[in-house]
Order: C-alpha cells, then sequence, then structure tokens
C-alpha cells in the first residue's frame, strides 16, 4: 500500500527538469519557477506546481518493467540561492 504524499515547498528553486531515459533520451519535463513537489514512498510520479498548474513527472531513479530496468529519470534543478542549493 502506498503511503500519503507529502509536500516540498521548492518556491526557492528557479527551475526544475526532470530528464526521462530509455535507450536514449525519451522526454524532458522543464518547468520554471516551482513552487510545490509532492512525493511519497510508492507513488512513481511527482506531482510539481508551479502556482498556475500541476504537471506530473516521473520520480527520480530506475524505471522498473516487472523485474526489468527499462529506464531511468534523472531531475535537477537550478537554485535561486547557489550558497544553499539543497533547501529541503
Amino acid at each position: 500500500m502506498s503511503e500519503e504524499l507529502k509536500c516540498g515547498d521548492i518556491s526557492d528553486e528557479k527551475s526544475r527538469t526532470y530528464e526521462v531515459h530509455a535507450q536514449g533520451l525519451v522526454h524532458i519535463i522543464h518547468i520554471k519557477a516551482p513552487k510545490k513537489v509532492f512525493y511519497g514512498l510508492g507513488h512513481t510520479f511527482h506531482r510539481v506546481w508551479d502556482g498556475h498548474r500541476t504537471i506530473l513527472a516521473p520520480a527520480p531513479g530506475l524505471m522498473w518493467h516487472g523485474k526489468e530496468i527499462v529506464g531511468f529519470c534523472e531531475v535537477s534543478w537550478m537554485p535561486g540561492d547557489p550558497e544553499d542549493a539543497c533547501q529541503w
């Protein structure tokens, strides 16, 4: 059973990018000025709120189909304050 979603305040980030790879780059999700990220144990997606809409992006890490690894998702962000790049 999945855990409840948690909410992280990412309003200090200038942008956030999710890159989905499966035998090469498949898709890039770029979010300017994100506000909140909703995530949780057992959830395979992040929900990112940008103040206007919610964007669904794969959770970072390996992507599985059954017992086989079929790809991965990498997340990166541009911090608002480079001196404090990881605020949560």
